[in-house]
């Protein structure tokens, strides 16, 4: 089969993009640490900083609240032992721990109705747990489709 120029040169328009999308899937590794770091502390600093709320909208119940409390505090806890030196499989763990604690969150508070921004908050914690978790080599099984980004996560995480 012989290559026609129009299909040469159509290759080599799409190759630059091609190439750019390899880069910001593999990228350097240590950007992907750095990402992953910033993911895993918006995700602790955006549920702490929406308990206050929740606990004054009185729609969560107390013993639910403690709860609450707790699982952001086991989050905080893992969020803190990464560092932007730590390698991928030694995160791993840990990114299961914070995934297993975001989830048990937005369970307990699934069955409430959560005043807004709160259930957008608990949303977007949810939407970065597999950007993080592809982040450190985990893999993701393929999940439902999420109402937002994991840009727009990152936005609503960090305006709360």
């Amino acid at each position: 089969m012989t290559m026609t120029r129009r299909a040469i040169l159509g290759a080599t328009v799409l190759a630059p993009v091609a190439l750019a999308g390899c880069a910001t899937l593999s990228g350097n590794p240590n950007q992907i640490a750095a990402q992953v770091l910033s993911d895993v502390n918006l995700i602790a600093s955006g549920l702490a900083n929406a308990l206050p709320g929740l606990q004054v909208s009185n729609v969560v119940p107390a013993a639910v609240m403690a709860k609450a409390q707790a699982l952001v505090g086991k989050i905080q806890a893992s969020a803190a032992s990464m560092s932007a030196t730590i390698s991928k499989n030694a995160a791993q763990p840990i990114v299961t721990q914070i995934e297993t604690d975001v989830n048990a969150f937005a369970a307990l508070l699934a069955g409430l109705p959560l005043p807004p921004p709160y259930a957008q908050i608990v949303q977007a914690a949810v939407v970065l747990l597999p950007v993080i978790e592809i982040g450190v080599g985990l893999a993701v099984p393929a999940g439902a489709a999420h109402a937002m980004t994991p840009a727009e996560a990152r936005l609503v995480l960090a305006a709360h």
